[in-house]
């Protein structure tokens, strides 16, 4: 009787451990704190430094508080010199917003109106545009003719810049009309607001960025900030496209050629002191920042130097910018008192993906979160995936997947990459929009892409077909070409070397993409007699030419 209850106690005992160790286990787990911002920012871009899509530093901040600044990667990958959280980026397009804050500045001084024509203040101002307000550049509905690359190469090709541009360019386009009418339709353009940089000399005297540095970065106390003139300044990263298998390859332009719409390079420590600036009467009054964040119906929530549409649920104006080796994205989510920065040297970096990424780190909202896949998982997705309408063409790129969709009649195609979401999902770079492979044995059967319906891709054999063009191809000129096969892949090469090498991604078995670096690729089709052996191909050039070679 006594060992039955020694059992019975004995068991009683161990029930109530197990109970206690459970109780406490789920009390532990109900008690266990969320990860913090920090916490959840080195998680968010840890998969994304390690596959190689970012160098460069981001800001969050909230209530005035910094709660985060990380530098990431290289700001000279061949020198080895860090990114630093004081290193200055080119912002690019971001300059738009710092020039529509000057031009509100001097509208607050009585120097300028929105409703100003900008005859009034420029010098030979086309008649054609004779009904442009001030207003309209700003928000990109002034309806000019796309001459902004005009205006650019004029500018390399000499030392004018701005205003004194401007005074150049007017001889030449006094007959220009339109291309719409004025106020009506949204057509995005660094001419508007290089416009917008030469009215602000005019009524100021003062050279754009003495202007600039008078008017905003003295205010703001922005001490890193300057403008790009070609040169490399102390502390300023070197820019970077993705190259071919994914490599950083360092491009530099001056930037000044388009001053006021994207000449600016700062810190992000700086644009966070321009953000602060904004929160009070440093740099405007509370009308004039209400008026600059309110966006005419027909802009698509572009308002004046600001994009405004909310960011995880959450209002924001922000504005983006990115080329010649850069990517910037300033966020200010100015009702719940929030800021993030990020600023790149890596031009290939998703930017707004990432930075809406670090919006739901900062305001504790669900969201995608990037993962790290091994490159050898990744090549399991490379070739074609055929789908009702397109084809997707998919490759490896370093560390990542980059995808091109091919349609009927492109000449050149885009590549998107794409961000690893876990082992076989991701997500298009440019598009909110997701793709999923499914696999059997470890090889893709279906590529499903997510829109605004389910679309289903499958995949599209071509290996064996294009290993028969393998082989030695001339042009009527006596230009000697090689269709390659190498290490799983398709090249195009000139046998002599002059000509260098475009892999081909297959994309039928008569059809092929011609990769020109990671930028862009053209079509290469080839001919085949009635036996299906290949006769010649017709490859398209960048310039919209293509050329004929047959095989030798």
């Amino acid at each position: 009787m006594t060992m039955g209850w020694n059992r019975i106690l004995g068991c009683a005992c161990l029930l109530l451990l197990v109970d206690a160790a459970g109780l406490a286990r789920v009390a532990a787990e109900e008690e266990a704190p969320s990860p913090t911002v920090a916490e959840a920012v080195d998680a968010y871009m840890k998969p994304l430094v390690d596959a190689g899509l970012f160098s460069g530093s981001v800001l969050l901040a909230r209530d005035g508080k910094v709660l985060v600044h990380r530098a990431f990667g290289q700001a000279d990958i061949a020198k080895s010199v860090p990114n630093a959280t004081t290193t200055r980026h080119k912002i690019m397009s971001t300059t738009k917003s710092i020039t529509a804050v000057l031009i509100m500045r001097l509208v607050q001084t009585g120097k300028l109106r929105l409703d100003d024509l900008v005859s009034k203040h420029l010098a030979g101002w086309p008649a054609g545009w004779k009904k442009i307000q001030v207003k309209h550049l700003l928000d990109h509905t002034a309806g000019l003719p796309n001459l902004e690359n005009v205006w650019a190469m004029t500018a390399r090709q000499g030392k004018d810049r701005g205003l004194a541009l401007w005074r150049q360019m007017a001889r030449a386009w006094a007959g220009q009309h339109l291309a719409t009418p004025v106020g009506t339709q949204h057509r995005y353009s660094n001419l508007n607001y290089e416009l917008l940089g030469a009215i602000a000399e005019v009524v100021s005297g003062l050279d754009y960025a003495r202007v600039v540095r008078a008017e905003v970065f003295k205010p703001a106390g922005m001490k890193e900030s300057g403008f790009d003139d070609g040169s490399h300044p102390p502390g300023l990263a070197l820019g970077y496209f993705r190259g071919m298998a994914g490599r950083p390859e360092p491009r530099g332009q001056d930037m000044s050629v388009i001053r006021a719409a994207g000449g600016i390079y700062s810190t992000t420590g700086d644009l966070y002191r321009f953000d602060r600036a904004l929160t009070d009467d440093r740099l405007l009054t509370a009308a004039s920042r209400e008026r600059m964040m309110t966006a005419a119906p027909h802009t698509y929530g572009y308002a004046l130097g600001w994009k405004v549409f909310p960011v995880q649920g959450h209002a924001c104006a922000r504005h983006s910018g990115g080329a010649n080796g850069y990517v910037a994205d300033l966020m200010r989510f100015h009702k719940d008192d929030a800021c993030i920065v990020l600023l790149s040297n890596f031009a290939f970096a998703p930017s707004l993906l990432i930075a809406d990424g670090l919006a739901a780190c900062l305001l504790g909202r669900e969201g995608d979160r990037p993962a790290y896949v091994k490159q050898g998982a990744l090549d399991r997705y490379r070739g074609a995936y055929r789908g009702p309408e397109s084809t997707a063409v998919v490759r490896r790129s370093g560390a990542c997947l980059s995808m091109y969709e091919v349609r009927e009649g492109q000449a050149r195609i885009l590549p998107t990459l794409l961000l690893a979401l876990g082992e076989d999902r991701f997500r298009r770079q440019a598009w909110p929009s997701r793709m999923r492979f499914e696999m059997e044995k470890k090889a893709p059967t279906r590529l499903y892409m997510d829109g605004n319906q389910t679309i289903e891709f499958v995949p599209v054999a071509t290996g064996k077909a294009w290993k028969k063009a393998v082989g030695r191809y001339q042009t009527k000129a006596g230009i000697d070409y090689r269709i390659a096969y190498t290490k799983k892949a398709f090249y195009l090469r000139q046998p002599d070397g002059r000509g260098g090498e475009l892999e081909l991604l297959p994309v039928t078995v008569g059809s092929a993409l011609a990769l020109h670096g990671e930028d862009f690729a053209t079509r290469l089709v080839l001919k085949r007699d009635a036996k299906g052996a290949v006769r010649s191909f017709q490859l398209g050039l960048s310039d919209g030419r293509t050329i004929e070679c047959t095989r030798k």
